[in-house]
């Protein structure tokens, strides 16, 4: 089984719903993964339609869409700091020099 079926089979049956989270650093233990492969499979599992929400607990195998609408909101306020950041740092490429 790869590691993207074991992550989501482990949500499913160990983590149904945001009162069961799971810490990263938990499953990055169980899977033998690095953070960011397993932000990578979360990233793939929710694009493929799977309902992993998270929390600054963790992550969950949702239950309800309310749980799937905090964790877009979550989504989309870190999807804004993102803009923002992005802005700031175009706005310093004025600082430096023409052709650097």
């Amino acid at each position: 089984m790869r590691k993207e079926e074991q992550l989501l089979a482990y949500l499913k049956s160990s983590c149904p719903g945001r009162q069961y989270v799971a810490r990263g650093r938990k499953l990055r233990d169980i899977l033998g993964i690095s953070e960011s492969r397993l932000h990578e499979m979360v990233n793939h599992l929710r694009q493929e339609g799977h309902p992993i929400g998270s929390s600054q607990n963790g992550y969950f195998y949702a239950e309800t869409a309310g749980e799937i609408y905090v964790t877009i909101q979550n989504l989309k306020k870190m999807q804004a700091g993102l803009g923002a950041a992005v802005r700031g740092l175009e706005h310093s490429l004025d600082s430096f020099p023409k052709g650097r």
